[in-house]
């Protein structure tokens, strides 16, 4: 069963650099995923911008440049989501809350603590863990 990493083993870690480096790397990720979703709500559109080559690579191909755009983002995002899957199952499951509301949602530190019925002190022992866990499946995790 999974357990918060203790005390010790995040103290081996610069949370701060650790915290920023996820942060960053998930950045493209979230934009990716949303973009994916824009872009599939755009080709069902009968009047598409993309007929204009505002949003596409060319004015002969807008669907193919969609096509292209969404197969390039999903490699990307199917890559990250796959290393998720993988090592999911090692979260606590308020570090899933975490993952989830915290990281990928940008809910704030005070909504984090109401939806976890937890202290700030608790909740920021939960997101140092999860930060650490998670940069380490990527790499990208900074030692002190």
């Amino acid at each position: 069963m999974a357990e918060l990493l203790k005390q010790k083993d995040v103290d081996l870690f610069d949370y701060d650099k650790t915290r920023d480096n996820l942060n960053n790397f998930f950045v493209k990720y979230l934009d990716y995923k949303s973009k994916q979703e824009i872009i599939r709500k755009r080709t069902k559109c009968s009047l598409a911008f993309d007929n204009l080559g505002i949003y596409s690579g060319g004015v002969s191909d807008p669907t193919g440049d969609k096509v292209e755009q969404i197969i390039k983002m999903q490699q990307y995002t199917d890559a990250i989501d796959e290393i998720i899957n993988l090592y999911i199952d090692e979260l606590t499951k308020q570090e899933k809350i975490c993952l989830k509301r915290y990281i990928f949602e940008k809910c704030s530190n005070e909504d984090l603590e109401v939806y976890m019925s937890l202290t700030h002190k608790s909740v920021l022992n939960v997101k140092k863990s999860c930060y650490i866990k998670v940069a380490k499946w990527f790499d990208l995790e900074v030692y002190k």
